[in-house]
């Protein structure tokens, strides 16, 4: 560990001694307009002109992204409006398909209702008509008695001569 920091230190050293120098030597090259020795060109460019079709490149490139952006945002205008638009739609449909739920939630509950409502009067018709087979049932038994329990002609004479004889005596 100890002999790490101290070769850490040392190739810290090492780099910045390497690395001053060669940015030394940029700077002087970037600044220096010509190699010493060298003939002197007829041919010179005037920081003027430079200027100025820099100036003119600029400006020109500045109008162009200026009018583009503008595009852009008349563009990117229509499209929000566009979207606005269309999210109110789908609100407005959304709300629609909530009430058209709500009214269908509603109608399914009143045909159960109804349903159920069909169903006790169905059962209650089938008591109905089993209260009165029951009823036909007994009345078909009391005719069946009353048939058997029937006189003959000549019994209910005698009756009626003995109820005769009964009143004679009586009076």
């Amino acid at each position: 560990m100890k002999k790490l920091k101290s070769y850490l230190k040392i190739l810290t050293l090492l780099a910045t001694a390497f690395a001053m120098p060669v940015l030394f030597g940029q700077s002087k090259v970037q600044a220096q307009t010509s190699v010493p020795g060298s003939p002197k060109s007829d041919t010179r460019v005037t920081n003027e002109e430079t200027n100025r079709t820099i100036k003119k490149f600029s400006y020109q490139s500045i109008v162009n992204a200026c009018a583009a952006a503008a595009e852009d945002l008349t563009e990117t205008r229509r499209l929000a409006e566009a979207l606005d638009k269309e999210n109110t739609l789908l609100s407005e449909r959304l709300e629609t398909a909530r009430q058209s739920s709500a009214l269908l939630k509603e109608l399914n509950e009143t045909r159960k209702g109804e349903t159920d409502a069909l169903k006790a009067v169905i059962a209650a018709k089938n008591e109905t008509i089993t209260a009165k087979e029951a009823v036909i049932i007994k009345q078909d038994n009391l005719v069946r008695e009353l048939k058997i329990k029937k006189t003959s002609p000549w019994k209910r004479l005698g009756d009626v001569l003995l109820g005769v004889a009964i009143f004679a005596v009586l009076k």
